[in-house]
């Protein structure tokens, strides 16, 4: 699927994750906080309000979080388009020995749910 080879792009280019944000999400920084991915830079009042730190709180936690949520989605699609195509492998040609390629196909997505998990 091109979308997801450019997707899975755009994720091995960035900085390696997992990430994190600042308090008030000000910035997006690595796990070890050695580098700031980016920064927030405000414009017109130099303080902000709840509401404008609750969103911007609430986009830096995405942000932080698609480092590490969006290459396990990637993963579990292509894990789930691998375990459909060895289901429907079964199903055109029950005679051939296909339950060892569903079996492993299973399982890869079983560990990629996993990985998604972890990356929450």
């Amino acid at each position: 699927m091109e979308s997801l080879n450019k997707l899975k792009a755009i994720c091995e280019a960035a900085t390696p994750g997992p990430w994190k944000h600042s308090k008030f999400g000000v910035n997006i920084l690595t796990h070890d906080s050695e580098f700031s991915v980016c920064t927030q830079n405000y414009t017109g009042s130099t303080f902000m309000v709840e509401e404008q730190m609750k969103i911007t709180e609430a986009n830096a936690a995405f942000i932080a979080a698609s480092r590490s949520a969006v290459p396990a989605l990637i993963e579990l699609v292509e894990a789930l388009e691998a375990e459909i195509r060895a289901r429907h492998n079964m199903a055109m040609w029950p005679g051939l020995d296909n339950a060892a390629a569903y079996s492993a196909a299973k399982g890869a997505s079983y560990e990629a749910r996993k990985k998604l998990e972890a990356a929450l």
